[in-house]
């Protein structure tokens, strides 16, 4: 829907009086452009023209008004201008909605200044649409900081320093170095076992070639 809306396309097959509505309408503050001879060239006017709102009437040739409003829907450059469809018969409603879908209906009978205030009430919707829209994306600031998010906020985990990592080689490396470690400490230890068995004990005299221990002191053969 047009944030304001200034220039107002009534269609209207109804003579001297739809003069008379355009000057009612003319009343509220619009400008307002009368077409009351095709459809075709209703839906040419609203396309070329920048009209913000239609009015459809459909006291006569409901018919002409349902293809000019279906046209208005089909077309990019017009499907979003606000219809008010006035003079609606009962009959009709199930035709209207499916395939004009306008913004208000006003069931017959609908006079000038039903429709004028039908305007001005579609008028003062799209006002406060218009007006509540900066309000919306102002609250929708990317650059605010979402709640919890602050890194100073209380409850806010900071994140915890990355450590370096070694690389594949260098921790190939640490593990060979630990298991070459492992293998001399192993084999340093057998080695030390063995040679405790080997190794006779202080006190133990050693025997002599005779089988017989050899006495401590013993004086030396003399020839």
């Amino acid at each position: 829907m047009h944030a304001m809306i200034e220039r107002v396309l009534l269609v209207a097959w109804k003579g001297s009086a739809a003069t008379a509505w355009v000057d009612t309408l003319r009343s509220g503050g619009f400008q307002v452009l009368l077409e009351d001879t095709t459809g075709e060239r209703a839906w040419r006017t609203a396309k070329e023209r920048g009209i913000d709102l239609v009015i459809i009437d459909g006291q006569k040739k409901p018919s002409h008004g349902r293809a000019t409003g279906h046209t208005l829907r089909d077309t990019a450059k017009t499907r979003d201008i606000p219809i008010v469809w006035t003079n609606l018969d009962v009959e009709d409603t199930a035709a209207i909605h499916a395939e004009v879908h306008p913004d208000m209906l006003l069931p017959a009978p609908t006079d000038a200044g039903m429709a004028l205030a039908a305007v001005c009430s579609l008028q003062a919707s799209a006002a406060a649409a218009a007006a509540a829209a900066p309000a919306a994306s102002a609250g929708d600031d990317p650059e605010a900081p979402a709640h919890g998010d602050d890194a100073d906020s209380p409850g806010h985990a900071k994140p915890a320093e990355a450590l370096p990592k070694r690389s594949r080689r260098a921790r190939a490396g640490a593990g060979s170095t630990a298991r070459v470690a492992t293998r001399g400490t192993v084999r340093k230890d057998a080695h030390s076992r063995a040679a405790q068995r080997k190794a006779p004990p202080a006190d133990r005299p050693r025997p002599s070639r005779s089988g017989r221990p050899a006495s401590r002191g013993t004086a030396r053969r003399t020839k």
